[in-house]
């Protein structure tokens, strides 16, 4: 049986990160963007007999950076995107909307094959020197290793956990659900220790995948479209012992659809 070895990157602050999560949508926290980080992380600095069994999200802060956005529309390689090996010139352009954020993202790591503590510390320390998070430069970052003792809702006395909570959007009118769960942000908070916004939580392909001429490490790509859904953020100092704190994962359910989902996970920390 494996163990369960936990990394905490903790008050990762993120600057000049993609906030502009659809054509329609600027949501603060990049779910997708978030957990293709850690899967990134898990390839660079992990060894492959150890896999990735869930990974908890922390919201600490965010700001928009209204000096420097005026929704203007940018080369793609303006923002660090699909810029040719043999040309300077972009390949395709979008809509440039900036923001600085600041958060924390725990991974739980079956390790079937041990890896010493300063050893993994030293690797992750390489890839944070050069990780980005949806575009945005690491500029700063703490890394902890939690015990099977340590409680998340002790171990982080401020911020906010993110949870998904689409299933809350049922009926015809998702778009009405949803923006009624957004309003009275400040009730919310105050009463409920807890806000709502959307935010993309998966694609799905709309054209089959194919090589592409000249394009990063020659990967098949597909036109696709994103999934928005619902994400709760939930003050941790509201939490009680009796709160089920569930991780995030992610997968492609079939050959045209990814997710980032949350599933319970047999050894998960303790709150």
């Amino acid at each position: 049986m494996s163990n369960i070895k936990t990394i905490a990157l903790r008050n990762i602050m993120v600057n000049d990160y993609n906030v502009l999560q659809t054509d329609w949508l600027i949501s603060p926290t990049p779910i997708v963007a978030i957990n293709m980080f850690v899967h990134n992380l898990y390839l660079k600095t992990l060894s492959h007999n150890n896999t990735i069994a869930g990974v908890y999200i922390i919201h600490h802060n965010y700001n928009y950076n209204l000096a420097k956005n005026r929704y203007n529309i940018l080369p793609a390689g303006n923002t660090g995107f699909a810029e040719t090996k043999s040309t300077y010139e972009p390949t395709s352009s979008q809509p440039n909307v900036t923001g600085n954020m600041e958060i924390s993202i725990i991974i739980d790591i079956n390790e079937n094959e041990y890896i010493a503590i300063s050893e993994l510390e030293e690797r992750l320390v390489k890839f944070m020197h050069s990780g980005r998070i949806a575009g945005g430069k690491i500029k700063h970052y703490n890394i902890d290793f939690m015990t099977p003792n340590d409680k998340l809702t002790e171990y982080f006395n401020s911020g906010f956990f993110v949870n998904d909570v689409s299933y809350l959007l049922e009926g015809n009118n998702k778009i009405e659900t949803m923006m009624g769960y957004m309003e009275n942000y400040y009730d919310n908070i105050k009463y409920n220790g807890k806000y709502y916004t959307p935010s993309v939580l998966g694609y799905h392909a709309i054209t089959e995948f194919k090589n592409k001429h000249d394009v990063r490490n020659n990967k098949q790509h597909a036109f696709v479209e994103p999934l928005t859904g619902l994400i709760e953020y939930v003050k941790i100092r509201n939490l009680s012992d009796n709160d089920n704190i569930i991780p995030w994962q992610h997968k492609f359910t079939d050959d045209k659809l990814f997710v980032c989902y949350q599933q319970k996970i047999e050894e998960p920390n303790e709150l």
